[in-house]
């Protein structure tokens, strides 16, 4: 009888490069995750990868960490339509 045993994937890290002297990218995975920008004030804000604000601190560890957390898992909302009723009109 063949024994099986979990097998855990390796864990993704997020990768940040430069891309101009206030702008760093990351990425997730080999996929796109977000932005780090620094305003002239220093501080850091950070987006995700469809340009959601995640983060705006004075801290370079905390901005660069901010993508690490795994995404809430999004509700079970149900959405409402526009003008009530059913989509055929009844």
């Amino acid at each position: 009888m063949p024994l099986s045993l979990p097998v855990s994937a390796p864990t993704a890290h997020v990768v940040w490069r430069q891309a101009d002297h206030d702008l760093w990218v990351a990425t997730l995975g080999g996929e796109f995750a977000g932005t780090l920008s620094t305003d002239d004030s220093g501080r850091h804000h950070v987006t995700d990868r469809i340009a959601r604000p995640v983060l705006s601190t004075t801290s370079w560890t905390a901005a660069t960490t901010a993508l690490d957390a795994p995404a809430p898992a999004p509700g079970r909302r149900r959405r409402r339509r526009r003008g009530g009723g059913r989509p055929d009109g009844r």
